[in-house]
Order: C-alpha cells, then sequence, then structure tokens
C-alpha cells in the first residue's frame, strides 16, 4: 500500500468519459475537461480535512506522477486541490 507524506495526497486520477453526448477519446482525456480523481491516501499534515474515498478536484498539471504496483498515481500537495465531489 501506499502512503503520502506531510500535506501530500495520493490521487488515482479519473478522466470524463463524455462531454454531454460526444464521448471523449482516450487520448484527448488527459487534455480537455476537469482534472479529477479518488484520493488513495492522505498525509498527517493535511489542512483540508480529506480521507482516502474522497473524489476531488485538482489544478491541472500540478503533482508529481507515480506508479505503483501497475496502477498509477498522483502525489498532490493540499494547497493544490480545489475542490471535493458530493
Amino acid at each position: 500500500m501506499i502512503k503520502a507524506v506531510r500535506d501530500m495526497v495520493i490521487v488515482e486520477v479519473k478522466y470524463r468519459d463524455q462531454e454531454g453526448k460526444i464521448f471523449i477519446p482516450d487520448n484527448a482525456k488527459q487534455y480537455n475537461g476537469e482534472f479529477w480523481g479518488e484520493v488513495v491516501s492522505v498525509g498527517p499534515d493535511n489542512k483540508k480535512g480529506l480521507k482516502a474515498g474522497d473524489k476531488i478536484m485538482f489544478v491541472r498539471h500540478e503533482g508529481h506522477p507515480i506508479e505503483y504496483e501497475d496502477t498509477k498515481y498522483l502525489a498532490v500537495k493540499d494547497r493544490w486541490i480545489e475542490g471535493r465531489i458530493e
């Protein structure tokens, strides 16, 4: 299991599959629409009250890519998180 440190949040990145009735091709998903993901781990210095399983929106092009056990994650600082999806 991967664990976050300090104020970092480990996120499994998700992409939107369609915009209205138009399906977005796989190679365009990472460049269009909102950048969001599901929280996997939260560091102890997190000030936003996040927990594993939360769905969040975060600043595009921020974060450090991590590949762990054939899954791709991003390590983002909590200040780069723009909102929680409920």
